[in-house]
């Protein structure tokens, strides 16, 4: 039985499909467990021995038939899922990370995921997350979705009220602050912080103006910086195109290469894209935080603090070092570097005095033209989404921003401002001591060493020096901290696997076995930890 266990956790993990197009041992196309099945029983006298008898017809039980694989999928889903269950009990506190996406069979799937915090005397703290499992909706109001979690979590034996944040991806039925899901779990637990950050994403969109940044001219913009790609080489390749579709007398083709190349081998598409390419530059560190369970609110709003920073300051005076930049690749790949003038069309004057007023946008220079029009509204549009994250950590640094990390705690202490946030922390969440806590912080400012800077290293130097007792409520307050989610990246992973397992060829699949496979598919490693 261990070996067919490994089989099917194998498989699962490897997001294989089962059964092929037929069920007959040693046949062709008879799926990946039948196929392995027969490939141990060449090399293992164990297996090979209960294969023998199967293949004889001289039992009639035997564990390759259809039914038994699919009860010990569900078997292991059940076990990895009452390991996590174990886990988010033992940690105290949790938050829940939640989205939803449609499937192959266009059932509308609830994706639901847990955030914890686990410490353990003389090794340290970590943060985690856990897949819990694909839920159906039905419909996808917010009072649907809050039922089917509520049902969940209820059915897993946790406590509601031990909730201690809720992560949503943008969606208005669960994000909204008014009659959602958001809404209505604050309603039954007033402690479940809110907090919902996507992967901050400047949308070339925006910029009305930037006339370059659509179709396939934006493509071959973010090739030119991601991929490092040599413009002389692109235009040359199109210039081999507009040759090859004139010969072949496709007039639809060459028009719409020779567009394209006269627009990438221009002044205004060069700075564009290495303007795009300094901001990108900076928001990619943000992104890169976004995509790890580890990261902390803590961490993360110093990044995107710094960010927002940058960001300002280059729109103010950052133009001409981008026209520096770009001018080294305009020499090198023979580019015009002057902006591309229109003809203005010019109104028609009834009496003298009309001469004596022009439009003041036919005075202004061609730079400061697209300063106004591309460079201001491009940047303007990446602080905008970058503005929106940071005013989600707004409420979440007002409660604990003062044991973000030493540095914090050593000025909330310096600043007298330290009792008043142990009191506002008190009154919002009472889970801590006031009082104690603030004993606690200020004895933890000259004990903790100088290295332990963020609210998790602090943590985990608790935990791994055996000083929980010694910092019960700086120990709590960190809990909680830390409980709460920065990201939503856990739930969109789930959906990679969800298209992987839910192909249009296994549409049919029962819900319970596709949640099995989602769980021992994404928590491989408790799948391995299982006896």
């Amino acid at each position: 039985m261990k070996r067919f266990i490994a089989i099917v956790c194998h498989l699962a993990e490897q997001n294989l499909a089962f059964r092929g197009h037929n069920s007959t041992r040693h046949e062709p196309n008879n799926g990946n467990f039948l196929g392995l099945v027969e490939l141990l029983a060449e090399f293992d006298p164990v297996m090979s021995e209960h294969v023998r008898p199967a293949e004889k017809k001289e039992i009639a039980d035997h564990c390759m038939g259809k039914t038994i694989q699919n009860e010990l999928i569900t078997l292991i889903g059940d076990k990895i899922l009452e390991a996590i269950t174990e886990r988010v009990k033992q940690s105290g506190y949790y938050s829940v990370i939640m989205d939803c996406t449609p499937d192959a069979a266009h059932t509308e799937q609830l994706s639901a995921t847990l955030h914890i915090v686990t410490g353990q005397i003389n090794v340290g703290a970590a943060v985690s997350e856990h897949f819990v499992r694909f839920l159906p909706v039905l419909d996808i109001t917010g009072a649907d979705l809050t039922d089917v979690f509520l049902t969940h979590i209820e059915k897993l034996g946790l406590d509601i009220s031990k909730c201690r944040g809720q992560a949503y991806d943008n969606g208005s039925n669960t994000r909204s602050k008014n009659s959602r899901v958001r809404k209505r779990v604050l309603d039954i637990n007033k402690k479940s912080t809110v907090h919902a950050m996507r992967q901050p994403q400047p949308k070339p969109s925006h910029c009305r103006r930037c006339k370059i940044n659509s179709g396939v001219s934006l493509q071959l913009e973010y090739q030119v910086l991601m991929q490092k790609v040599q413009l002389p080489d692109v235009g040359n390749a199109l210039l081999s195109l507009i040759e090859h579709a004139t010969q072949k007398g496709d007039s639809e083709t060459t028009s719409a290469a020779r567009g394209l190349e006269q627009e990438i081998m221009s002044w205004k598409f060069l700075l564009t894209a290495i303007i795009w390419y300094n901001v990108l530059h900076e928001v990619n560190h943000v992104s890169k935080l976004l995509q790890s369970s580890q990261v902390g609110i803590d961490v993360l709003q110093r990044k995107v603090e710094n960010v927002l920073k940058f960001l300002k300051e280059y729109s103010e005076n950052n133009l001409s070092s981008a026209q520096t930049d770009a001018r080294d690749i305009a020499e090198e790949s023979g580019i015009p570097m002057v902006f591309p003038t229109t003809q203005v069309r010019k109104p028609k004057h009834q009496f003298q005095y009309e001469t004596q007023s022009t439009d003041p946008s036919l005075t202004v220079a061609l730079e400061e033209q697209y300063k106004r029009e591309v460079f201001l509204p491009l940047v303007d549009s990446a602080i905008t989404g970058i503005s929106e994250c940071f005013k989600l950590m707004e409420s979440f640094y007002s409660l604990f921003g003062f044991i973000y990390g030493s540095e914090e705690m050593k000025n909330a202490t310096q600043s007298h401002t330290l009792k008043d946030s142990c009191v506002s922390m008190e009154r919002t969440l009472d889970d801590v001591d006031a009082e104690d806590l603030l004993h606690k912080v200020s004895a933890a400012v000259s004990a903790l060493p100088a290295k332990e800077t963020t609210g998790l290293q602090i943590l985990s130097y608790i935990y791994s020096n055996n000083l929980v007792e010694l910092y019960p409520n700086l120990t709590i307050a960190l809990r909680l901290m830390l409980t709460v989610p920065a990201t939503v990246a856990s739930g969109e992973r789930s959906f990679s696997r969800l298209k992987l397992i839910k192909t249009h060829l296994r549409t049919t699949m029962l819900q319970e076995h596709l949640s099995a496979l989602a769980q021992i598919s994404i928590e491989h490693e408790i799948t391995r930890l299982l006896d």
